[in-house]
């Protein structure tokens, strides 16, 4: 019995953490020397990696998640800092990736749900 309650209080740590909404940072602010919101890179990330499941809100600046789906953290974090260093795109108003324009990247990226 011992063993199944630790198992009860241990099951909640191994499940993934999901979230409603996330975006991400990137390492420059104002300064160049604090991270600050990445609102370009968040609506790639979004619609790069979370068609029919993530929608770029433009008010919030953030990829919120649609038809009940959620977003793994860590999964958002790690495509934040990929798309980050190995370069995206602005999103034109019809959302779709501007591919004539120029390959951005950041020094360093992070998720934040």
């Amino acid at each position: 019995m011992h063993a199944l309650s630790l198992l009860a209080l241990l099951l909640p740590l191994a499940v993934a953490d999901t979230h409603d909404q996330c975006d991400c940072m990137s390492w420059g602010g104002a300064q160049g020397n604090s991270w600050g919101h990445n609102a370009v890179l968040t609506q790639w990330v979004c619609q790069s990696f979370y068609p029919n499941k993530g929608q770029w809100d433009a008010s919030s600046k953030r990829c919120v998640g649609i038809n009940g789906n959620k977003f793994d953290g860590d999964t958002w974090e790690g495509y934040c800092k990929a798309a980050g260093k190995w370069g995206y795109h602005k999103i034109k108003a019809n959302g779709l990736g501007e591919a004539t324009g120029p390959t951005l990247k950041v020094g360093a990226a992070t998720g934040n749900c």
